[in-house]
């Protein structure tokens, strides 16, 4: 799994989700726990 990394969105690889901030990235993650889901999460961003 590779994860989409913060702050890569806006360099020339464009291999990662663009767009994604830390607010709608944790909002992902509270719908995910509200509806009973198991993950695992390696975030390495800038908060």
């Amino acid at each position: 799994m590779d994860p989409p990394y913060q702050g890569t969105t806006d360099v020339a690889d464009h291999r990662y989700l663009a767009g994604l901030t830390p607010e709608k990235f944790a909002k992902s993650l509270a719908d995910a726990v509200a509806r009973d889901l198991s993950f695992i999460v390696s975030y390495d961003g800038v908060v």
